[in-house]
């Protein structure tokens, strides 16, 4: 039977439960956490606590909450490293089996490259330095380390300083000897530091030149061409001005160029008049105009002689 009733009211057969897009997502908090204090009740009142996370955990996280672990929570950051650490990790389990692709050894190498332009001094004679490699590989490989820079640096610094490397201090200049062993040199500090060299140096002068030319190169303009754009400047302002100041009839053209002052200005023919324009002031010139016209008159007069 149809009822009206429950026909018309709208709100009697709308859901009020749990949408199954939203059961089981973490509680949201409706207040935002302007400080540090702020944020440390926001977690006590939603009850977050210092767990450990993993990035699926992270990911479903509310901002609010997000910030509070990063604020409170240890454990916030090492999920974060965790997958690079992971790759890493992989990434020697891969090497050291023999399993690693010709890009991934590429790649390897190329740290190793690194690692030699910062650290010049591992290298020494030809035996010696084979053992410095395997001395460092194997430090590496019991610790499952993957030869990468970082870790190669890490490598090298604790087998040094335990006295383990064959160094070369005439590499760095920090001494005449091309190989010394252990850590009684008197420059040891040195050999242990990295060294940035720079990778052009093995550049002729031209070369590097060439290589930096866009830094190094003169930009300046000769005077020879700055004097011939200042000919071409001059000119093309001259027949400007010719076309401005030109009456056309006909065939016939006539140019009136405005008066130009050249040379040494004129000067009064009288003496006593030529001595009193040069004991005034410009004021006293123009005060003087405005009380005399005949005074300014006869200085308009100069202007065309």
């Amino acid at each position: 039977m149809y009822n009206a009733f429950i026909a018309t009211r709208l709100r009697r057969n709308k859901n009020v439960g749990d949408s199954p897009a939203t059961a089981g997502a973490s509680k949201v908090a409706t207040v935002t956490a302007r400080s540090k204090s702020e944020l440390k009740e926001l977690g006590e009142r939603m009850r977050w606590s210092a767990r450990k996370l993993t990035m699926a955990d992270i990911n479903a996280m509310s901002s609010q909450e997000l910030l509070w672990h990063e604020a409170f929570n240890e454990n916030y950051q090492r999920a974060l490293e965790l997958p690079a650490k992971l790759a890493e990790q992989w990434k020697a389990h891969r090497f050291w089996n023999d399993t690693a692709s010709p890009e991934e050894y590429k790649t390897l190498l190329n740290e190793f490259k690194k690692f030699l332009d910062h650290y010049s001094q591992y290298r020494t004679t030809t035996t010696h330095y084979d053992e410095n490699n395997d001395v460092l590989f194997a430090w590496l490989q019991d610790r499952h380390m993957a030869p990468i820079y970082a870790n190669l640096v890490l490598a090298f610094e604790a087998n040094a300083l335990a006295g383990k490397l064959w160094l070369n201090p005439s590499a760095i200049s920090a001494g005449k000897e091309s190989e010394v062993f252990g850590t009684h040199h008197h420059n040891f500090h040195l050999l242990i530091q990295p060294q940035r060299r720079n990778a052009d140096d093995g550049l002729s002068a031209d070369e590097y030149f060439e290589k930096n030319k866009n830094v190094l190169a003169d930009k300046r303009t000769p005077p020879l061409v700055v004097a011939r754009q200042e000919r071409a400047a001059a000119t093309a302002a001259h027949f400007a001005n010719a076309e401005t100041n030109t009456a056309k009839s006909g065939s016939t053209n006539v140019i009136d160029f405005p008066q130009v002052q050249r040379g040494v200005p004129p000067q009064p023919d009288k003496v006593s008049f030529r001595r009193k324009i040069q004991n005034m002031t410009s004021e006293e010139i123009r005060r003087e105009c405005e009380i005399d016209p005949s005074f300014k008159d006869a200085l308009d007069q100069l202007q065309w002689k």
